[in-house]
């Protein structure tokens, strides 16, 4: 009897100092932490954004550079080896440029491209490899029936940072191609990464161009795919292929058809909720502690007094005088105990 009656004692007591504890503690770390997703996807959302205008920007650019380079140039009157001397010219000016061909509208080359061999000048190296690349994407047949167009960019095998292909028309049955160097896009994304983030570049298959080397994961392709068919920025928690959970968000890139994805480590943009959370433990453990302090004084000012009384009545009613009971005080159990007596 007596240690039931201390048990539910305590139990009521863990109940009313521990209960309310964690409970108003899940609810404020839930709406923190709810508060926190949307404001940090409000901000990988606009970081994201910021990032395709930035791919948006750098390619047109380097399209109106094309186009004001074969406007200027005479390249539908100049023969094969005098355009390759000419080339040189804009792409000594236009640093963002790997390298520079003109050709018929077969996409033939009428003289050998024109590049530079130093890559310290931020251009990207151009091996066979790359210029195998650099002519399966050409978009010499958009080009001509548009005046301009923009190939899907791509990775050539060994060299870091993407790259595409530009072409405007240059005069009759001419066109002036050019592969626009996407590497300071891997130097924004670099920045992005710094500090528990991610980012990456995919073209309009969802498939990376600047970025992270590794596969994405199912659910990185699933957030590409919805912001690829909607057009729009989509937000929400994924998890990459090296099991590492990300809030990202994707935007697309306007007029190209690319998308952009931004993320950062979900441990480290919700600590703030995280932390909510561990205080509530400790809070928890501590009014456990508190109430098992109180339980046990409690549980023994008013079970001994209970289990005393309890005696003198079993031992009444076997017939035995018993001892008399204490009744100092005036509580309830105290006026019991002198009526008892």
């Amino acid at each position: 009897m007596p240690v039931r009656f201390a048990s539910r004692l305590m139990l009521v007591l863990a109940l009313v100092g521990v209960v309310p504890v964690l409970l108003l503690g899940g609810l404020s770390f839930h709406a923190h932490r709810d508060t926190l997703v949307r404001l940090v996807g409000r901000l990988q959302t606009q970081a994201a954004t910021d990032f395709a205008r930035a791919c948006r920007q750098l390619v047109l650019s380097g399209v109106d550079s094309l186009r004001l380079a074969a406007g200027s140039l005479p390249l539908d009157s100049l023969a094969p080896p005098e355009a390759a001397q000419v080339l040189g010219i804009p792409l000594r000016q236009l640093r963002a440029l790997n390298l520079l061909v003109l050709v018929d509208e077969r996409g033939r080359a009428l003289a050998p491209a024109v590049f530079s061999p130093d890559t310290r000048e931020g251009r990207q190296p151009v091996t066979d490899a790359s210029l195998a690349l650099f002519s399966r994407q050409a978009p010499v047949h958009e080009a001509l029936a548009a005046g301009a167009a923009i190939g899907p960019p791509y990775q050539a095998p060994g060299t870091p940072g993407g790259r595409v292909v530009l072409a405007v028309r240059a005069g009759a049955g001419r066109l002036l191609l050019a592969e626009l160097s996407l590497a300071a896009l891997s130097a924004r994304v670099e920045e992005l990464t710094h500090d528990a983030g991610r980012a990456f570049v995919v073209d309009a298959q969802g498939v990376p161009v600047t970025g992270p080397l590794e596969a994405l994961s199912e659910a990185e392709q699933a957030l590409v795919a919805e912001g690829l068919a909607q057009g729009a920025p989509v937000v929400r928690t994924v998890r990459s292929a090296d099991g590492v959970d990300y809030l990202a968000a994707f935007a697309p890139v306007p007029e190209l058809g690319w998308g952009v994805v931004v993320g950062r480590e979900a441990d480290m943009a919700l600590a703030p909720a995280e932390q909510v959370r561990r205080s509530t433990l400790w809070g928890a453990l501590i009014a456990l502690a508190t109430t098992a302090l109180l339980g046990a004084v409690l549980a023994r000012g008013v079970s001994q007094p209970v289990a005393r009384l309890s005696e003198g009545v079993a031992a009444l009613a076997s017939g035995r005088e018993g001892a008399p009971l204490p009744d100092e005080g005036r509580d309830e159990l105290a006026r019991l105990a002198r009526s008892f007596n």
